[in-house]
């Protein structure tokens, strides 16, 4: 150990001498003087697992209100100044899906009671099969001033329609009724499909397909639309780097892949910043809708501002680019992402 005169001090950390009057240590750069307080404490929690310090804040502004400095600053080698593109993209996501995950619990309620509803309030067949057949004879007697209609005949063939009607509802009960004994008495789901008609050679997926039907007719669909919910971040993820790929197309003279990623990551989170706005604002107030379309909006001008100074291009050419980019972006990739959304949430519900 130094003494306590001396201008050399050695780094708890590290272990290596270093001058006193340094803030920083040269060999491992922790702070010299670590007072391990509890500010301390939870700064380094935050910015550890978080990766928020004074950059997030420096990055803030610039990023809002001035579309594609940013990127254009990072890919041009400015990269301490402003928060990591990709961190800034995984911080704001994950404040946006916890404030989002209150308005999904919202959501699943008001689908599970819906499809609850759907469930147990089953109308009588007689007073259903009654109400088929006066509403149909009310608009067969709307013509009672043509005198030339034999409605004996007519009532045959109304009768002949409802009892097919009757029969196929009688069924389709018959069915649910044997399925709801089966599962009353925990019958196997093997079982289960040997007595509703499914045959044992069936193709995996098939057979998958019917073990999930089975658990959405079990649950009540309870828990279906939140496992839909939890694919929404993948999907977001998945969306990026092929949002990347589109500016690569349209601007591939303007460098690397990686370049349109660093953009990309930059606008999909200043569009999560406009949802945390909007989810915040909607929780205090009831935003009217005129004003969320106004703020849908405004991340297209924002990606045009962004593409044209960023890219150094026109701003019609950028209005025009950003147009067809959202277009073909709109029609292929968000169905085929809804669609493996669906699929996977479908497949995956437990």
């Amino acid at each position: 150990l130094f003494p306590m005169h001396s201008r050399y001090i050695q780094c708890k950390n590290c272990h290596k001498t270093c001058i006193r009057n340094f803030n920083f240590c040269p060999h491992c750069g922790q702070t010299i003087k670590d007072e391990l307080t509890i500010s301390v404490l939870f700064y380094n929690t935050i910015s550890n697992y978080f990766s928020f310090d004074a950059r997030f804040f420096k990055s803030f502004l610039p990023l809002i209100f001035k579309p594609g400095n940013i990127p254009k600053e990072f890919i041009k080698g400015k990269r301490m100044l402003y928060l990591h593109p990709a961190q800034y993209y995984l911080f704001v996501s994950l404040i946006f899906f916890f404030l989002f995950s209150f308005k999904t619990r919202e959501l699943n309620h008001s689908f599970e009671d819906a499809i609850h509803k759907k469930f147990i309030t089953k109308r009588n067949k007689k007073e259903f099969d009654s109400i088929f057949r006066e509403n149909n004879k009310k608009e067969i007697n709307t013509t009672e001033t043509i005198p030339a209609i034999d409605f004996s005949k007519v009532d045959s063939l109304l009768d002949k329609e409802i009892d097919e009607n009757k029969k196929e509802i009688n069924e389709i009960n018959f069915s649910l009724k044997r399925l709801d004994s089966l599962i009353a008495t925990n019958s196997s789901e093997d079982q289960i499909f040997r007595t509703l008609g499914i045959k044992s050679d069936n193709s995996p997926i098939q057979k998958k397909v019917y073990l999930q039907l089975l658990k959405l007719y079990k649950r009540k669909a309870s828990g279906i639309l939140q496992s839909f919910f939890d694919i929404i971040p993948f999907a977001f993820f998945l969306m990026l780097p092929i949002f990347a790929l589109f500016l690569k197309v349209f601007y591939w003279k303007y460098g690397r892949f990686s370049h349109h990623l660093v953009f990309s990551f930059y606008y999909f989170s200043f569009l999560f910043l406009v949802f945390n706005f909007n989810l915040t604002a909607n929780y205090l107030y009831e935003v009217p809708d005129w004003i969320d379309v106004l703020i849908l909006l405004s991340t297209f001008f924002y990606l045009v501002f962004g593409i044209k100074k960023c890219y150094n291009q026109d701003f019609f050419k950028s209005v025009f680019k950003c147009g067809v980019i959202l277009f073909l972006f709109s029609l292929v990739i968000l169905p085929l992402t809804l669609t493996i959304m669906l699929t996977t949430s479908f497949f995956f519900y437990n």
